[in-house]
């Protein structure tokens, strides 16, 4: 009687009858429940997006800058960049505000691959624009809000 008893769930025996499977139940929660509190996956930037934002940093001295917080960091963080905004999926960046941030050099070339940019705030820094980035980045009243004040320029 007693391997009946123990079946039963009366008995003293090491396990009970259904306790496997209160496990599995158990294990099955606590996954759902991980996985639940993961963050999610990060939306990939078009990589030539990634690129100017890296040459960006590079071309301005962005080891000096006032806040540099995440710049250089695993791609997947742009949107978590300081100064950076991106669409909502995260899937293109949408704007630079760098205002009074201490960039010092000039604007790379590539910046023209951001491809649905509405801000640019790179006012109160010493950087200079690379005029060879015509037909790059295209700084329209329509598709962009420029915050160029106190940008110093040079020609040549």
């Amino acid at each position: 009687m007693r391997s009946l008893d123990t079946h039963r769930g009366t008995g003293t025996g090491t396990r009970r009858r259904g306790s496997w499977r209160q496990t599995a139940v158990s294990a099955a929660m606590v996954l759902a429940a991980v996985l639940a509190a993961a963050p999610p996956a990060a939306a990939a930037i078009p990589a030539a997006e990634r690129q100017a934002l890296v040459d960006l940093y590079n071309s301005t001295n962005g080891a000096a800058w006032t806040n540099s917080t995440g710049w250089l960091g695993a791609a997947g963080t742009e949107s978590s960049l300081y100064g950076v905004t991106c669409d909502g999926g995260e899937t293109t960046v949408t704007g630079l505000n760098l205002f009074n941030n201490n960039l010092v050099g000039t604007i790379p070339a590539t910046l023209g691959n951001l491809t649905q940019p509405t801000f640019l705030g790179l006012g109160y820094n010493r950087i200079f624009p690379n005029l060879t980035m015509a037909g790059g980045l295209e700084l329209t009243a329509q598709t962009l809000t420029p915050d160029v004040s106190g940008l110093s320029c040079r020609t040549g």
